[in-house]
């Protein structure tokens, strides 16, 4: 059996009822709908409703319904206590409808609580069941208490009528709209315009709604006003352009067009409104603004594009500016850019002539990297050649005049003097031939020479130094080698000056189509200044040494973890058999 109503008072046909209020209380939530007779307890029944309290569809039998007006804005239906059972069921049916209706439009609430639109729901009696919140914002009132209120009322006493009949009109039929523009009372008395949409709606109830929906549009009507008023002075704005703007349908006929006094030769304006702006220009220009046309769209924006154009004065170049303007049309916006252009063909052409400039002089600093190479080998073979056979046929008399003085000790004695002091030039000399120009390099090849380089380094400065290998470096081109072992000798040089380490690590690794040299030490690292300003540790010299054979170098470090000089050459492939 299904639930009953629950009765506050007298009995009604199919519900149950109390006569005890705190019973009533209890049982009202478990009930499906509420039929209260307030006579004796119309206070208590209305702090009950006004505390907020959740409850059923809820009637209220009220002697004097003129007393208590606000029980329908407390959530509940009236009817007067001669009423009927058949009125109080009426009654309960139309609650419990608008309680599933308060439901139903609980996310519609959500959707339009921050609409800047005006929403409301009027009833078939023309009294507000719902006003949005921009009420506030709009027309400066409460909307919680305009509900149960006449919608009409607020409307301008000369719209009021015509308001009226359009809602009598559409209210008894599911569907149909209306639209017009009324002016709205605001709360301070003032007018304001809207345009509003009303549409009729039947409610879970089975009665009938209208859904209104309105736009404030007095400051728009005032701006349009203002915009017709100032057409004008717009246009005048417009002829003071030194711009050629034109108004363009997507299809090239040209709509409207603006030329200033520079362009009127070039572009006469009458000439070309009405025609198709393709087939009036020439066939090279005419197609890249077919082209920017067609890649106009709302969403990307402007599409720009450059011509030249020769005029008795010389060429000129312009720049053209097409913009979307609605569905059907783009406005093309023309200036002329030659000081623009020429500036920067002239820079292009500096840059050019710069680029070539530096190219030649690293042609050069190559050049002279070869022939100061050369150079060294030539004095270091003089030195080692001449030098020292010089040297060693000295050592040779010296030893004939000790064998004639043998029996003369001081003789002896200076005679062993001087050869000591032949010895040591000779050793000089082969030291000096040796840092003009290694013959190990040129006889054994990169890695031997790096070893070598590296054990004479070691005895110097007391660092240990290890030098790894791969690959066959001895078929390295001979320029290559060159310039890799000078980097590697910088490299050293500055571990030695700066870095404060106690060991360093060489890999030469060659492979088929490149050479790879690095050197790391586990110093006092560089700091990121040291590596953007790196002319100190002789960084450029190596730099041009490697980009001279088509290489690159990078130096590393961090501070307290060491530094890293690496270098890469491109290397030759060998012919195929």
């Amino acid at each position: 059996m299904p639930p009953r109503p629950l009765v506050f008072g007298p009995a009604l046909p199919d519900a149950d009822a109390t006569t005890d209020w705190r019973s009533f209380q209890t049982k009202a939530r478990q009930a499906p709908a509420l039929v209260v007779h307030v006579e004796g307890h119309r206070e208590a029944v209305r702090a009950w409703l006004a505390s907020g309290v959740p409850h059923p569809p809820l009637v209220i039998v009220e002697a004097d319904p003129n007393r208590h007006p606000d029980w329908l804005r407390l959530g509940a239906d009236e009817v007067t206590a001669s009423a009927q059972p058949e009125d109080c069921g009426r009654a309960l049916a139309h609650a419990a409808a608008r309680a599933t209706h308060r439901a139903s439009t609980h996310q519609f609430r959500q959707l339009v609580e921050n609409a800047l639109d005006l929403v409301s729901i009027i009833d078939g009696f023309g009294r507000y069941v719902y006003l949005s919140p921009s009420a506030r914002d709009l027309l400066g009132i409460d909307p919680e208490g305009q509900i149960g209120r006449n919608a009409f009322e607020s409307i301008h006493p000369d719209d009021r009528i015509p308001a009226m009949e359009s809602f009598l009109e559409a209210i008894g039929t599911e569907g149909s709209t209306r639209r017009m523009t009324y002016r709205v009372i605001a709360g301070d008395g003032s007018h304001r315009l809207f345009e509003g949409v009303g549409r009729a709606v039947t409610g879970e109830d089975g009665e009938p709604y209208a859904l209104v929906t309105a736009r404030d549009v007095t400051d728009r009507v005032r701006t349009e006003t203002a915009l017709r008023q100032s057409e004008s002075r717009y246009r005048s704005l417009l002829e003071a352009l030194p711009d050629v703007i034109s108004r363009i349908r997507r299809d090239g006929r040209v709509l409207d067009f603006h030329v200033p006094p520079v362009f009127a030769t070039e572009f006469p304006a009458d000439a070309l409104i009405g025609k198709v702006l393709q087939d009036e220009i020439p066939a090279d220009i005419g197609r890249q603004f077919v082209e920017a046309v067609a890649k106009v769209d709302e969403s990307v924006g402007p599409v720009t594009y450059r011509y030249a154009v020769d005029t008795a004065e010389g060429r000129h170049y312009r720049e053209a500016r097409i913009v979307p303007h609605g569905p059907d049309e783009v406005l093309s916006i023309l200036r002329d850019v030659t000081p623009e252009v020429e500036a920067e063909l002239g820079l292009r052409a500096s840059k050019a002539d710069l680029e070539a400039s530096q190219a030649e002089l690293r042609a050069l600093a190559a050049h002279l990297q070869e022939v100061r190479e050369e150079e060294r080998a030539h004095l270091s073979r003089e030195v080692h050649d001449t030098l020292g056979q010089q040297l060693t046929a000295i050592r040779y008399a010296v030893g004939w005049f000790g064998r004639r003085l043998a029996e003369d000790p001081d003789a002896q004695r200076r005679l062993e003097d001087a050869r000591a002091l032949i010895d040591e030039t000779i050793a000089q000399v082969r030291r000096i031939a040796a840092d003009l120009r290694p013959g190990v390099l040129d006889d054994f090849g990169l890695a031997t020479a790096t070893e070598w380089y590296a054990e004479r380094f070691a005895e110097r400065t007391g660092l240990e130094v290890v030098v790894n290998e791969s690959g066959e470096s001895s078929t390295v081109p001979g320029d290559v080698a060159t310039a890799a072992f000078r980097i590697v000798q910088e490299a050293l040089t500055n571990v030695a000056r700066h870095a404060n380490a106690s060991r360093v690590e060489i890999d030469v690794r060659a492979h088929a189509d490149a050479l790879h040299v690095r050197v790391a030490d586990d110093g006092v690292g560089l700091d990121p200044d040291t590596l953007v300003g790196r002319r100190s540790l002789g960084g450029v010299g190596m730099r041009e040494r490697a980009r001279a054979q088509g290489g690159s170098l990078t130096i590393e470090g961090t501070p307290g973890r060491g530094a890293a000089v690496s270098v890469s050459f491109p290397l030759p492939l060998p012919p195929s058999a």
